[in-house]
């Protein structure tokens, strides 16, 4: 089982986190969630690129729990053993 999710770094996630049984699924919610943030109007150029970056590394890891910052933002996949 592997937890997907954000926050801003130091606080509790603005929304529950998702819970998947694989780790592709876990990366594919992440990267949507990243696409979202990428195509909102409000974004700023240097956070469209560093969601981009962050979106291209969490589809080239291989199954591990990780974090990335980008933007405001630490996106995050956990495995969850219990």
């Amino acid at each position: 089982m592997w937890i997907a999710g954000y926050n801003n770094p130091g606080y509790m996630p603005e929304t529950d986190p998702e819970a998947f049984e694989t780790f592709e699924e876990a990366q594919d919610y992440l990267t949507y969630i990243l696409d979202q943030f990428v195509d909102d109007r409000d974004v700023g150029e240097n956070d469209g690129d560093e969601y981009n970056r962050a979106i291209h590394f969490i589809q080239s890891v291989k199954p591990a729990s990780i974090t990335i910052n980008a933007g405001r933002y630490a996106f995050w996949i956990e495995e969850n053993n219990q």
